[in-house]
């Protein structure tokens, strides 16, 4: 899979501000993985400080309740980082407080700490700036995210979520955009803050409304006018950093 992972590395270069050297380093350097679903994207490795880069197959960011699925914060689609072992509760490395796992079959590329070392110094101090902002952008999005969901009722808080997912996984179908990555309603339910019950009314209330499609573990946005803007490919270029995906608030009455 190592032409996958240039692949990935090139894709996302422009924005990532990554080198021609550091893509070498990083595809001689890191060994690509296959992680089943529901296993951490770590892989086994004992690098604490290490950096998952998910290739293909979706990642998900969740807190950490034990064995069982804690509180769901992100899903992280292919050609985006990937870095919780650091994030711990008291400052206790037994403790963490966020763990990374494969949401669906995946590969991913797992980048040690003396590697991503080599690859920083190597740097310039422009493209390194660029690296840091692309490795955070996607967080700074989720934390907007959350935050404007916090003011939202339950049918809009899905509609933010369903089309921040779209420009994520989505893909053009006929008479819409599907979202390519499988999802319960309980996860959704997760990721918005509501029960799954709640959800699943309100699901389907947006499909009464001709919002939104669902085909079992699959949702599609339909083309109209409240389609979100253009949907980001794969193949295309990041958004720019903080971007917020346009949706339209449901009425009060």
């Amino acid at each position: 899979m190592k032409p996958l992972l240039r692949q990935v590395l090139e894709h996302i270069a422009p924005n990532a501000g990554l080198t021609t050297e550091a893509i070498d380093l990083l595809v001689k350097g890191a060994e690509p993985v296959r992680v089943p679903a529901g296993r951490s994207l770590y892989a086994g490795h004992r690098d604490a400080d290490a950096v998952v880069l998910v290739l293909e197959g979706a990642g998900r960011v969740e807190c950490a309740r034990g064995t069982a699925q804690g509180v769901i914060l992100q899903l992280v689609p292919p050609g985006e980082f990937v870095r919780t072992t650091a994030v711990l509760a008291g400052g206790s490395v037994s403790t963490p407080v966020l763990r990374a796992v494969a949401h669906v079959d995946s590969w991913v590329a797992v980048i040690g700490t003396s590697l991503l070392a080599t690859v920083l110094a190597r740097l310039p101090g422009e493209r390194l700036v660029r690296l840091m902002t692309y490795s955070c952008n996607a967080l700074a999005n989720r934390l907007v995210d959350h935050g404007r969901m916090a003011l939202l009722r339950l049918g809009d808080r899905l509609l933010l979520e369903l089309g921040t997912l779209a420009q994520d996984f989505g893909r053009p179908v006929t008479g819409g955009i599907l979202i390519d990555v499988r999802l319960t309603h309980a996860q959704l339910a997760s990721l918005v803050g509501g029960s799954r019950a709640a959800v699943c009314r309100a699901l389907g209330a947006l499909v009464s409304r001709g919002l939104l499609v669902v085909q079992g573990e699959y949702f599609v946005l339909p083309d109209g006018p409240l389609r979100l803007a253009p949907v980001r490919r794969r193949a295309e270029p990041v958004p720019p950093p903080m971007h917020v995906p346009a949706f339209a608030p449901l009425p009060l009455s």
